[in-house]
């Protein structure tokens, strides 16, 4: 998306041929934007086609109402319903105002979205944890809001970036994620790039 107020970038790698991973913006009115991310169960076709199916489900649920806890609420109902035994995604949705600049964001079993502030200083919010989309129907989605300040820089991501491991067998973590975002001062573009995914 483009916005006076906002800049955005995103990037996915899939590990095979084709992935679970998604993100999605999702256009609410003039005014709201609605921000996806999530992490399918599995890998390969079945996972991609879960993936691809729970999008679609999520652009037009998110019309009808657009607060993040109803929607992962009602995702989850359908997901449970239809969903084959084992499949499921963690995920984070985010409804963001964009002039007003807040955000309102609910977590179903995904990392925290971390926000590095003009002072270099993080926080971390939408807080990891709840149960993942497709396992426990009427399960209930409590969502936070922010309000963000002028340079801010929001940090969403799935576990293809902090699992890799070095030649040593380290994986690269939430620390080596942090130090990369608080060395970055460039653009989200610089940022994903510097992180070579």
């Amino acid at each position: 998306p483009r916005h006076q107020n906002f800049i955005f970038a995103a990037k996915t790698v899939p590990a095979r041929f084709v992935g679970g991973d998604f993100y999605d913006f999702i256009s609410i009115g003039d005014k709201q934007l609605g921000i996806l991310l999530g992490d399918v169960s599995g890998k390969g076709v079945s996972a991609a086609l879960f993936m691809a199916r729970l999008m679609s489900d999520f652009r037009y649920i998110c019309q009808v109402d657009p607060a993040p806890g109803v929607v992962l609420k009602n995702i989850n109902n359908i997901l449970s319903e239809r969903s084959r035994r084992g499949m499921f995604a963690t995920a984070i949705y985010i409804l963001l105002d964009l002039n007003e600049k807040k955000l309102w964001v609910s977590n179903a079993g995904h990392h925290s979205i971390l926000i590095r502030d003009r002072m270099n200083r993080f926080v971390e919010k939408g807080e990891a944890g709840g149960v993942p989309l497709g396992i426990l129907p009427h399960t209930e989605y409590p969502q936070q809001e922010i309000q963000l300040q002028d340079g801010d820089l929001v940090f969403l991501y799935t576990d293809g970036v902090i699992e890799p491991k070095n030649r040593e067998n380290q994986p690269f973590g939430l620390n080596g994620l942090r130090e990369v975002i608080l060395k970055n001062q460039g653009s989200p573009q610089d940022l994903i790039h510097k992180l070579n995914i």
